[in-house]
């Protein structure tokens, strides 16, 4: 089952995003846990052999070692349409289980299922159903509701995307964008100069339109590259 380790939850298959922290999922825990464990096995190495690879660099420049730059891990945006999707999902598997358990705990309770045991351990286990039934379906109840809640958000965030795209592009053409490069920079190579638009771009957005959200403007920039660049 779809797996997020930071929040420590499974979800139904086919859901890619966590509905809390809109992290991306694993296919499974099993390989969250075998992935953590081979990234700490090789992390000692790699710090070693980067601390060795610096130490050679200074020595044979003679230069005072510099303080590293904080590398900005890259982070994956999530839209609200997909949060909102996820969350109904999420919820239609809690309603799912919950409706079928709780059924079943009627049953049970009714004596139209006989559980196979007697005393006080069958009415621990029929017990144990209804709660868990019941609490599945609240679990689902809240779920559903606050995907409705978010279906304003949805609105504003396509509104805002479409008029700072717009923005951008009625700002702003491809000849704009190279020129700039070219001032600051002289013989680019293809991928470095994709990476440096990008990276203009990114600035432009934040610089003109205060955009708090890496994230958010990583996404807008991707469409915006693709319409300048790619068409």
């Amino acid at each position: 089952m779809p797996y997020c380790p930071k929040c420590d939850m499974e979800f139904i298959k086919g859901v890619t995003v966590c509905s809390d922290c809109g992290g991306p999922l694993f296919e499974s825990k099993e390989e969250a846990l075998a992935m953590q464990k081979a990234a700490l096995e090789e992390e000692p190495d790699a710090l070693i052999q980067e601390d060795l690879d610096s130490e050679t660099s200074e020595e044979e420049s003679g230069a005072m070692p510099k303080a590293e730059k904080p590398v900005r891990p890259p982070a994956a945006y999530v839209k609200k349409s997909q949060k909102y999707e996820d969350r109904k999902s999420s919820a239609s598997a809690f309603l799912l289980v919950g409706g079928a358990i709780t059924v079943f705990a009627v049953l049970c309770w009714a004596g139209i299922f006989d559980m196979p045991m007697a005393g006080f351990s069958k009415y621990l286990i029929q017990g144990t159903l209804t709660v868990m039934g019941i609490g599945c379906l609240i679990i689902a109840f809240l779920t559903f509701r606050s995907a409705r809640g978010m279906a304003s958000e949805i609105e504003e965030e396509e509104k805002q995307t479409e008029e700072l795209i717009s923005w951008f592009l009625s700002a702003y053409r491809r000849e704009d964008i190279d020129g700039r490069l070219d001032a600051d920079f002289s013989d680019l190579g293809e991928d470095e100069r994709n990476l440096k638009r990008f990276e203009l771009i990114s600035d432009l957005l934040i610089t003109s339109k205060d955009l708090p959200d890496q994230a958010y403007v990583d996404a807008l920039c991707e469409e915006i590259y693709s319409k300048l660049f790619d068409e």
